[in-house]
């Protein structure tokens, strides 16, 4: 559907701030023909029609892999991890490289990273995530 032809109360796919995903919304506000202002289905949030996700800086500025190379990744990892120990994810508990973790909203992720005390870096199948957990005793 071309954003160009799509009136007030008409339905178009757009970048969501809010659920930070492509979803689909109804349009609030037409400048110059273009949809300017709309309004997610999802969470009912108001924002600026966005028609692309945003380019992450991090991906952009260092080269790092596209995302399709993550979803490998993250495939050749699980392929290898014990799921018959998978740890449900919280932030009080401690978590080292290796551990496999079922979080709420991302699903099955594989620790492949220790950041600090606090943080770790998770791989799951949209990409890899920087989370907090408890603070690990020496």
């Amino acid at each position: 559907m071309k954003s160009e032809s799509v009136p007030v109360g008409g339905y178009i796919r757009s970048w969501c701030t809010r659920c930070r995903e492509m979803r689909d919304h109804v349009v609030a506000l037409v400048e110059d023909d273009r949809p300017r202002r709309v309004t997610c289905q999802t969470c009912k949030g108001t924002h600026l029609y966005r028609p692309n996700p945003p380019r992450s800086r991090s991906t952009a500025s260092a080269g790092v892999s596209r995302p399709g190379s993550q979803v490998a990744e993250w495939e050749d990892l699980i392929a290898m991890a014990d799921l018959e120990k998978v740890k449900p994810y919280a932030m009080k508990h401690a978590f080292s490289a290796g551990d496999v973790v079922n979080h709420k909203v991302f699903g099955i992720g594989i620790v492949v990273q220790e950041v600090d005390d606090q943080k770790v870096q998770i791989s799951f199948q949209d990409g890899v995530r920087l989370l907090v957990c408890s603070h690990r005793r020496s």
